[in-house]
């Protein structure tokens, strides 16, 4: 959050075309309002977003999925990926979203975001269960797990759902 407003001013006029976003995912959200604030992010451009299911990003997929109460300046394409998580017996999701359109004037974005009682208590949870994980007792695969299904269920609810889901293929026989 402190670096983004001055990314252009060192980058020149250029905007990004591509955006990984891996940090603290309740902050997606901000970070992605941030980019758009200072029109770093050119039409077209691509912000991958990892772990959005856990601990989970619920607004920033609200955002990028449409799903607000609001409508915004900025309007992305977003597919939602269902993957197995890195070594752990547990889902996750990645958001592949593609920015299809930007405002006709620089600094036209909404300001202020309108976000729903469930969607804040998504938000909500996936803070505490990231407070949790970072905690010294960590937490289980099995509790990974149900915070997972409790965490798609919810936002199920709300119409975010994977729209594609990647599995491993089955190794081959080499002969």
């Amino acid at each position: 959050k402190d670096v983004i407003p001055h990314l252009g001013s060192h980058r020149g006029s250029s905007p990004f075309a591509f955006v990984f976003m891996d940090q603290k995912g309740s902050r997606f959200h901000e970070d992605l309002a941030l980019l758009e604030q200072h029109d770093l992010l050119c039409d077209g451009a691509v912000i991958v977003a990892d772990n959005v299911l856990k601990p989970g990003a619920p607004l920033f997929l609200s955002r990028v999925t449409g799903q607000r109460n609001v409508r915004p300046a900025y309007t992305y394409s977003t597919e939602i990926v269902q993957l197995r998580e890195f070594a752990m017996p547990a889902d996750d999701w990645m958001s592949v979203s593609v920015l299809r359109r930007r405002p006709a004037e620089q600094g036209s974005t909404i300001s202020e975001e309108v976000w729903g009682e469930e969607l804040m208590r998504l938000h909500e949870a996936s803070n505490r269960m990231r407070a949790k994980a970072m905690g010294p007792s960590g937490v289980t695969f099995a509790e990974w797990a149900a915070f997972a299904d409790e965490m798609r269920d919810g936002l199920g609810d709300l119409h975010i759902r994977a729209t594609l889901e990647l599995r491993p293929a089955a190794p081959r026989e080499v002969e």
